[in-house]
């Protein structure tokens, strides 16, 4: 029962097994009614967090449907009218300047960073925060934008000093391809594309 609830934990994937107590000469554990016990292992693991910048429209709507997907979601916005109108949304809310949120942030690999901040200024350090930053490094890092934005926003991090490696591993333009124009499209498309991120990882295990 122990090596089966190592694997689910691993796979968190529940698993129902039958486990014959009679006694046996390897891994006797000392029971004398012998039988069978059914159990059933479920892994109780903690939520993926979905840390989103930006309590705009698309901030807002991807937050929604991220909580509905089964993620603890954080808004983070330097907007304290924004991030009040954010609170129905999300399980925490955070009023901070982008970059220097992401030292008060707890983030790990149990973490998908959603970059849809008001303008490229803002997406640009928020998205060099997070490559810069010390591991635990994220699972995913989403940034919105126009190939052309992104590009530019590429080539200045480089610039910077940041590895070619680690920009890669950005998914920007953000969302599955899905010819998305609403912003509630766009968070649809954004947290798909979590999801199989999510996923895919979990086949790998």
């Amino acid at each position: 029962i122990i090596k089966e609830s190592k694997d689910v934990i691993e796979r968190n994937t529940p698993k129902f097994l039958e486990v014959d107590l009679t006694p046996m000469d390897r891994d006797n554990l000392g029971m004398i009614c012998g039988g069978k016990a059914k159990v059933y292992i479920e892994p109780i693991v903690p939520r993926e967090k979905a840390i989103i910048f930006g309590a705009g429209h698309v901030g807002i709507a991807t937050a929604q449907i991220a909580k509905i997907a089964g993620f603890r979601v954080t808004i983070v916005d330097d907007r304290a009218d924004f991030a009040e109108a954010a609170k129905y949304a999300a399980d925490e809310v955070l009023v901070c300047d982008f970059e220097k949120s992401i030292e008060k942030l707890q983030i790990d690999s149990r973490s998908y960073i959603v970059i849809v901040t008001r303008g490229h200024s803002y997406d640009k350090e928020t998205l060099a925060a997070c490559l810069k930053r010390n591991p635990p490094y994220p699972t995913y890092i989403g940034m919105i934008g126009s190939k052309a934005k992104i590009r530019k926003i590429f080539d200045m991090l480089e610039e910077e000093g940041v590895s070619k490696e680690a920009i890669q591993k950005v998914h920007s333009p953000i969302g599955l391809s899905i010819k998305a124009k609403t912003a509630q499209e766009i968070a649809v498309a954004i947290v798909a594309e979590m999801i199989s991120v999510k996923n895919n990882d979990n086949d790998r295990d």
